[in-house]
C-alpha cells in the first residue's frame, strides 16, 4: 500500500498522472489518425467512382459515392462528439472534411453534367 504522505506515494502518484496524461494524448492521437485514415478510404471512394462513372458504370459510380457519404456522417459524428477528438487535432480534420465533401460535391455536379 502506497502512503501518500510519504514523499515515495507523492513519486508514485505523480507517476500515475504522467502516465494517465500520456496515455490521454496517445489516445487522441490515435482517434485523429483513425478519423484521417476514414477520409483517405473516402477519398479512394471518390477516384473509384470516377472511373466507374468514367468507364460507364453510373449505378456504381453512386454506390461508391454512397460510401463516401456513409464515411463522412462517421466522421461529423466524432467530431460533433465532446471530448472525442483533441482540440490539438480538431481545426485538420474539419479542414480535411471540408475538402472531402468539397470533392464528393464536384463529382456529383460532374456526374450531373455529364450523365
Amino acid at each position: 500500500m502506497i502512503n501518500r504522505g510519504t514523499s515515495a506515494g507523492r513519486a508514485g502518484g505523480e507517476e500515475l498522472i504522467g502516465e494517465h496524461r500520456r496515455l490521454c494524448q496517445e489516445s487522441a492521437k490515435i482517434r485523429a489518425d483513425a478519423i484521417r485514415i476514414r477520409m483517405l478510404a473516402a477519398h479512394a471512394f471518390c477516384s473509384v467512382a470516377e472511373s466507374y462513372f468514367r468507364w460507364g458504370s453510373p449505378n456504381r459510380a453512386q454506390t461508391t459515392l454512397a460510401m463516401v457519404r456513409a464515411r463522412i456522417a462517421e466522421v461529423e459524428f466524432h467530431l460533433q462528439e465532446p471530448g472525442h477528438v483533441s482540440m490539438v487535432y480538431a481545426d485538420d480534420l474539419r479542414k480535411r472534411l471540408s475538402q472531402l465533401k468539397e470533392r464528393m460535391e464536384d463529382i456529383e455536379k460532374w456526374m450531373k453534367a455529364e450523365g
